[in-house]
């Protein structure tokens, strides 16, 4: 009993405390809506359009990329020539520390959070100039515009990063897709079979698959990342000029955005069957939300309200569309904030012993 008293007489000779990290409220999406050079929030505890914080000053933005501890935003400017930055915390953008690209339209995280890969170039025409692909260090804040051999490569399209952040995929249009190693930043395979101008892509969550859409005839190649080969059995009805893609956290659903189009593709990954679900005209932007239950999509326009666009919130388990957030204006991507496991940091602080300073008066400090 004595040896248990000085022990912890001795513990005690040191001032504990619990440092919390900086959290941000996961129940959060945050949409770009290109036409008005914004970026808005919406709580996804509630599915409604938050008042603030509206974010400003953006040139065209395209897609928003999200870092794994939810404390900031990415944000492509394709007018601009530069990625702006959403410090979450803050509630603040920077605009003008990331810059020298050629219209840089989509972006990917790297697993860790450590970098941002940026691919650039005008997305609808042939790209002869301008390094199509940049990479930013989050920790310095600053960006390397590579040479990465693309070979005869041009006009990318959308970039996906393996979950391993071992590998990134890179559609593009007239070609097909690029493997890139991360660590190299050199292209280890080159695919150009099975292809039809692919556009959006995505990767299963065990990093198995890789989805690719097919724009000019409506279809979905599937790349098996072990041995780079495309699925003979690619998906070749249920679309009409697929656009972005998002796959469920569970792996079982991927969800395709078709152009000009009200139907929401459904893919079952189980069998790869596809059906079709009607919502808001001119689907575009798809995004999963951070608890997987649900999924939410933007109209790039309303023809009964031209100027103004929608986001339709459905549930995964059902596909029920249960609900129509207004209020935006040509919104081209969505950005969820991730659920972050914290744990907290312990400082250690030894204390002097002095005189009168007994176990009960230490464990009342």
């Amino acid at each position: 009993m004595r040896l248990l008293k000085s022990f912890l007489f001795c513990f005690c000779l040191a001032s504990l405390s619990l440092s919390a990290a900086v959290l941000v409220n996961p129940q959060r999406a945050y949409v770009v809506n290109h036409e008005n050079n914004t970026v808005s929030l919406i709580s996804t505890s509630t599915d409604t359009l938050q008042d603030s914080p509206v974010f400003t000053g953006f040139n065209y933005p395209s897609e928003i990329a999200i870092l794994p501890n939810g404390l900031k935003g990415y944000v492509t400017n394709m007018e601009g020539d530069s990625v702006s930055v959403i410090d979450f915390v803050n509630n603040t953008v920077d605009h003008t520390s990331l810059t020298g690209f050629d219209s840089p339209f989509a972006l990917a995280v790297t697993p860790d959070g450590k970098k941002v890969y940026v691919i650039s170039g005008a997305s609808y025409t042939v790209m002869t100039a301008g390094d199509p692909i940049s990479v930013i260090d989050v920790e310095t804040n600053t960006v390397e515009h590579t040479n990465i051999d693309t070979n005869t490569f041009v006009s990318p399209m959308d970039i996906v990063i393996s979950p391993d952040g071992q590998r990134a995929f890179i559609s593009y249009r007239y070609e097909g897709v690029a493997v890139i190693d991360i660590k190299t930043n050199q292209v280890i395979e080159y695919l150009t079979a099975g292809f039809s101008e692919p556009s959006g892509i995505a990767i299963t969550p065990d990093g198995t698959k890789v989805y690719v859409l097919n724009y000019a005839d409506s279809s979905v190649s599937i790349i098996d990342t072990r041995t780079y080969e495309v699925d003979d059995t690619s998906l070749t009805s249920g679309f009409a000029l697929p656009r972005n893609i998002a796959i469920t956290l569970d792996g079982t659903k991927a969800y395709v955005t078709n152009q000009s189009s009200n139907i929401l593709s459904i893919i079952n990954l189980t069998n790869n069957t596809t059906t079709q679900k009607q919502i808001s005209e001119d689907t575009y932007a798809v995004a999963i939300s951070a608890d997987g239950t649900k999924v939410y999509v933007s109209s790039a326009e309303d023809s009964a309200n031209p100027g103004e666009s929608s986001v339709d919130v459905l549930l995964v388990a059902t596909d029920e569309l249960i609900k129509t957030i207004s209020g935006f204006t040509f919104p081209t991507s969505i950005g969820v904030v991730p659920i972050v496991s914290v744990v907290p940091e312990i400082i250690y602080t030894p204390v002097k012993a002095q005189k009168g300073m007994t176990l009960k008066w230490l464990l009342a400090q």
